[in-house]
């Protein structure tokens, strides 16, 4: 079973894409912290969100706002410009809850349960 659940805020708005074959995906970066008050880090997850939800939540999911996601983690090995492999971490986002709310954001274009959208919501 591969399934991570964090918690941390969104770095940077969400972007939506289509892709070629009509795919939809939402991507975001989340900022965890991990470690001891002492020896606090932050981790980097770029997440994922597919088809309808992601298109759905896009709008929503902003720079600042805390979020609670679970899905399948993914680590992804890359080339490094100085040639030196690198890797991150990503999450396919199954389930996204809004802990603090959507910050007095409009929810009118959210779905029925803005607080815990899950696959059966796709």
């Amino acid at each position: 079973m591969n399934l991570g659940i964090f918690s941390g805020r969104i770095g940077r708005d969400a972007e939506f894409k289509i892709l070629p074959k009509g795919d939809r995906v939402a991507n975001f970066p989340v900022a965890v912290e991990v470690g001891n008050k002492t020896e606090a880090k932050t981790m980097w997850l770029d997440c994922s969100m597919w088809g309808r939800r992601g298109e759905a939540l896009q709008p929503h999911l902003v720079k600042g706002l805390k979020v609670t996601i679970s899905g399948r983690v993914i680590l992804e090995e890359f080339i490094k410009r100085d040639g030196v492999a690198g890797y991150r971490l990503a999450v396919n986002v199954d389930q996204l809850d809004f802990p603090g709310g959507l910050n007095e954001r409009s929810t009118s274009a959210m779905p029925q349960n803005p607080y815990r959208v899950g696959k059966a919501e796709q």
